[in-house]
């Protein structure tokens, strides 16, 4: 397993060595932004991945750092 670091630094790494999944190449860019800016918007289709794409961010989120805490509207 990779270390707590190693998990902060790449969601898409986090996405391919602990959860076994291959995102997509936008969902991989939705990763980045989420780590890399306080606040992200994510205009797609319907059926683009981004609800997939948003629970393995949340699991990544609590995973990377301690004391975390997700909220999640609908």
């Amino acid at each position: 397993m990779p270390l707590p670091g190693e998990i902060a630094a790449d969601p898409a790494m986090f996405f391919h060595r602990v959860l076994g999944c291959e995102p997509w190449e936008k969902q991989i860019e939705m990763a980045e932004a989420v780590r890399d800016h306080e606040r992200v918007a994510v205009c797609s289709c319907n059926g683009g991945g981004k609800d997939w794409a948003s629970a393995r961010l949340i699991l990544w989120w609590l995973t990377a750092y301690q004391n975390a805490k997700v909220v999640i509207l609908a």
